[in-house]
């Protein structure tokens, strides 16, 4: 499982959100939705590995791809509806830190599936 790699995108887009808070928030960004949708993409992230990692351990080749698709699932509803909460729930929405947590999807889907195709090489499938 890719811990390692996500611990360290985990660590590291804290650490900026820590260390320019002030020119995000001049910048329209809310820096509580950015951490929020880190903390977010970080844990479903790891879910969606857990699968891929069990999928990759599967004597099943299709395993492997259900795992994918449904890690995918996972991830993509539990973003729209972490999005869709935060719309309904705040009255000023900060565009610019929603399309911020798109970003950190792409950057761990990114993570993610380099260490999938990495497991799947390793293990002959």
């Amino acid at each position: 499982m890719p811990t390692r790699s996500l611990l360290i995108a985990f660590g590291l887009i804290t650490l900026f959100i820590f260390l320019f808070r002030t020119p995000l928030t001049e910048r329209g960004l809310d820096t509580m939705v950015l951490y929020a949708g880190n903390f977010i993409m970080f844990v479903v992230t790891l879910v969606s590995a857990w699968f891929h990692y069990k999928g990759a351990a599967s004597k099943n080749p299709n395993a492997f791809v259900r795992s994918v698709y449904g890690g995918n699932m996972i991830k993509l509803f539990s973003v729209m509806i972490a999005v869709m909460v935060y719309v309904l729930t705040i009255h000023s929405v900060s565009k610019f830190s929603i399309i911020a947590c798109l970003l950190f999807y792409v950057i761990y889907t990114v993570i993610e599936v380099r260490a999938a195709m990495k497991t799947i090489k390793g293990s002959g499938k």
